[in-house]
């Protein structure tokens, strides 16, 4: 079996939709990079807002035991 030969605009049609499909590929690919740099950003603040937290609780603690005793 062979396959027809394409017609020159159905191969017009065909390059012109693998040319938006690269640039839509492109874009998300870009959004995607945004999206992972905001989130490391945020992981790194709900760290150090975790440490922070810590360190005041046990701050805290410390001075209500030493009221205590």
């Amino acid at each position: 079996m062979t396959t027809p030969a394409m017609s020159e605009l159905d191969l017009g049609r065909l390059c012109e939709k693998v040319e938006q499909l690269s640039r839509e590929v492109r874009e998300n690919n870009n959004r995607i990079d945004c999206l992972e740099r905001q989130l490391v950003k945020t992981k790194g603040f709900g760290v150090g807002l975790a440490v922070g937290l810590i360190g005041l609780s046990s701050g805290i603690a410390s001075a209500i035991t030493k009221l205590m005793n």
